[in-house]
Formats: structure tokens, sequence, C-alpha cells
């Protein structure tokens, strides 16, 4: 299956996702980060997108490290937002519908994440903006 960036809007969809992450308020030049790019892009299509397990196997192989790694690196990105205030109110922004003391869980984060993406693409905003965010 091609991914989601692949072709010409390649490096836009890199350049959207590199400034989500930094409106979230992570850095998106870390390993982790980079890995949760990359399972962005896998996510991103409605339609025949793999699923959460598979996407974790597929970015796992590109980086050399099992999915597990990726998925705890995933976790240790949303507990490392949810230890900050300005993280937890982007976390907020994010899932509004998230309430209570404990993070959000991997799937939730992923699939809101892809949607906001969504959303700003078919917007023009090209990821500037997340509500709640340290960068908005």
């Amino acid at each position: 299956m091609a991914r989601a960036g692949a072709g010409g809007g390649g490096d836009r969809m890199k350049e959207d996702v590199k400034r989500m992450l930094a409106a979230l308020g992570l850095n998106p030049e870390r390993r982790a980060c980079e890995q949760l790019a990359d399972l962005l892009e896998r996510l991103l299509p409605l339609w025949g997108a793999p699923s959460l397990a598979d996407a974790y196997r597929q970015t796992g192989a590109r980086f050399g490290v099992r999915a597990v790694q990726v998925e705890r690196n995933v976790r240790a990105l949303i507990l490392g937002l949810s230890d900050s205030p300005g993280g937890r109110a982007a976390l907020r922004g994010l899932l509004p519908w998230h309430t209570g003391e404990e993070p959000p869980g991997n799937r939730a984060f992923l699939l809101a994440l892809a949607a906001r993406l969504r959303i700003d693409r078919a917007c023009g905003s090209g990821a500037r903006s997340m509500p709640g965010s340290p960068a908005s």
C-alpha cells in the first residue's frame, strides 16, 4: 500500500505533520516524533489506511525496531505532554471529549491527530493552529 504522502504532496505532508507536532509542544526532530509522523502519514487516508497494529509494524520495520517499541514511544510522548501544563492544554484542545486525570490512550491520540491533520489540510491551514496548544 502506498503511504499517504506518496507522490507530489509528500514533502508538504511531512511539513504539515512537523508543524502539528511543534504546535503540540513536541520536538519533531526527536526519533519518537519521527516515528509518530510516520504513523500519522500511514493513518491519514480515510480509505485504505492500515489497522493501527499494521501501522505500528510498518513504522517499526521502517525504523528497524519492533512494533511494540513504536507503541511505547508514542505512549511516552503522550505521557510527556500530560506532565506539563502546556501539554495538558494541547491534549485538551486535541481531544476535548477526553476528561479526567489519565492521559488519552495511544489510539485516541493518533486518530485525533490524523483527524485534525485532515481537517487542517482541507481548510488550507496546514496544521498551523491547534486549540489549546502552546503555539495558538
